[in-house]
């Protein structure tokens, strides 16, 4: 008895040395078909199923929503949906509003070009024959555009001819005067001294009381007058006389220089109405005469001039340098 109870005492008190002697797995699979030399699981396959069974436990502990803050944040949706639709109906009538507007300052413009395109046509029209225009004249065989001058050209060279003969007028009665200045300068009130000839013309003019002089032929009957000698003037009238030359001779500078002055003008519009022939011909000949758009935001109104593009290129890139150059300098 004392045997059988010390076994049996044995073999309830040792579980541990009978686990340790035949070791079992639960992860070793029964079937016929397994490897018996099949090795245990490594650490980190373990590890790799503690950490999925984690984060099933962490999904299944989220917890849903509210009702009410669903609701909310749907109604927010619609609200700002609405919002996003009214901004973008109102961004179409402002872009339409904006394309009508334009088309509308368009059409003003353009009419506003014709108008001043028409003045412009009338004014040249209107002072080609004042100023003067091209004509067309055969040379040869071959016609050429000569340049013939208006009315107010020509009225100018009358003016100038006029004021030219005045002038010898002028010069021809000084000369004249001159010959009749007296010989003695005598005071006012008293007659200056007559020289010799003068008295001996006088005589002879006395004793021939019919008129006639005597010949100075030997003997024919050809009778030759002498020419009238200049009336004698007393020296008020000379004085009197040459003042007034003077005066028309400096009246006569003062006509010639203000008609030197409308030539001046009348050249520089004569200038300005050829540039503006050329311009218009050019406009004519352009293919931007029609008001055409360029990239949808340039209207292209008159034409400066033909060959100018170059040169209001090349004025902003100075424009800019100098613009760099005084950033640079202020630092």
């Amino acid at each position: 008895l004392s045997g059988s109870a010390t076994a049996q005492r044995w073999m309830t008190t040792s579980p541990t040395q009978m686990n340790r002697a035949t070791p079992t797995n639960p992860h070793y699979s029964s079937d016929s078909n397994s490897n018996s030399n099949q090795s245990p699981p490594t650490p980190a396959a373990t590890s790799r199923l503690r950490t999925d069974c984690e984060t099933q436990t962490d999904f299944d502990e989220v917890t849903p929503a509210p009702p009410e803050e669903i609701a909310k944040r749907d109604r927010l949706i619609q609200e700002l949906k609405s919002q996003l639709i009214e901004e973008q109906n109102r961004t179409a009538n402002e872009r339409r509003k904006n394309e009508s507007a334009k088309e509308a300052l368009k059409k003003l413009l353009i009419e506003k070009n014709t108008m001043e395109r028409k003045a412009v046509r009338d004014k040249t029209t209107e002072n080609t024959p004042r100023i003067g225009q091209y004509k067309l004249v055969r040379h040869g065989d071959s016609f050429r555009e000569v340049w013939v001058d208006g009315w107010a050209q020509e009225e100018l060279d009358k003016k100038m001819q006029q004021i030219s003969n005045e002038r010898n007028e002028i010069a021809n009665a000084s000369a004249l005067l001159k010959k009749r200045k007296p010989v003695g300068i005598a005071k006012e009130g008293t007659t200056p001294k007559r020289s010799a000839a003068n008295s001996l013309s006088a005589q002879l003019a006395a004793i021939q009381t019919d008129g006639t002089l005597p010949s100075t032929s030997s003997g024919d009957d050809a009778v030759f007058r002498r020419p009238e000698e200049p009336k004698e003037i007393n020296y008020q009238e000379y004085i009197e006389l040459d003042e007034i030359y003077k005066l028309r001779r400096e009246h006569m500078k003062k006509e010639e220089l203000e008609v030197l002055a409308e030539k001046e003008k009348l050249d520089r519009e004569r200038q300005l109405h050829l540039r503006e022939l050329k311009r218009a011909s050019n406009e004519r000949d352009s293919r931007y005469k029609d008001h055409e758009m360029l990239n949808k935001r340039y209207l292209l109104l008159s034409l400066l001039g033909k060959g100018g593009f170059r040169l209001v290129a090349v004025l902003p890139e100075q424009f800019l340098s100098s613009f760099l150059h005084r950033r640079e300098a202020l630092g």
